[in-house]
């Protein structure tokens, strides 16, 4: 395989207890960094994602992710995002 490996931790290293040692063994274990991002990052990642899917519409749309630890509600209108909103 080979190249760039980019590990992103979400909603469930941000609450879990243990989160700072999860990542600290993914570390010592595989050599990658786990980078721990915020609820807002989460949602324009998501919207990025939806994107490769789904052609930008020009009238507004509502995009919804639920995921393990938190739900990411993104109002996108043509290839632009605003109102991101990331709740537990």
């Amino acid at each position: 395989m080979g190249g760039k490996v980019r590990a992103s931790g979400t909603a469930a290293l941000r609450t879990a207890a243990n989160g700072p040692d999860f990542i600290r063994q993914v570390k010592e274990m595989t050599g990658i960094d786990v980078q721990l991002i915020t609820g807002i990052e989460e949602a324009r990642l998501i919207h990025l994602g939806v994107l490769q899917a789904i052609p930008p519409t020009p009238e507004p749309m509502l995009i919804m992710d639920i995921g393990g630890g938190s739900v990411e509600f993104i109002i996108s209108e043509k290839d632009r995002c605003y109102g991101l909103k990331a709740f537990p």
